[in-house]
């Protein structure tokens, strides 16, 4: 328990600030590789799921955030495409 308590502490930082936002992020695990972990302890934390292998042109908009929505490897979402909470 105490693991994933710590792991979300430091990995909602790093997504969130230091990349730049969530979807940097996501880009920079796609195209450069990196940690697949933190990326989905992270979406963990919101009951979410956005699969890297989605096919996402732009940045969607969310407006509750990313409670709640699932994404999968296998969706293409365009551009300006709005997603709301408890989505599939």
């Amino acid at each position: 328990m105490l693991y994933h308590e710590l792991h979300y502490l430091l990995c909602i930082p790093i997504i969130q600030g230091w990349y730049g936002g969530f979807w940097n992020y996501r880009h920079k695990i796609k195209s450069n590789g990196g940690s697949e972990n933190m990326y989905y302890a992270y979406l963990m934390r919101y009951n979410a799921f956005v699969g890297l292998g989605a096919n996402i042109q732009g940045t969607p908009m969310l407006p509750h955030g990313l409670n709640g929505i699932h994404i999968s490897d296998a969706a293409t979402i365009g551009e300006g495409c709005v997603i709301l909470q408890q989505v599939t």
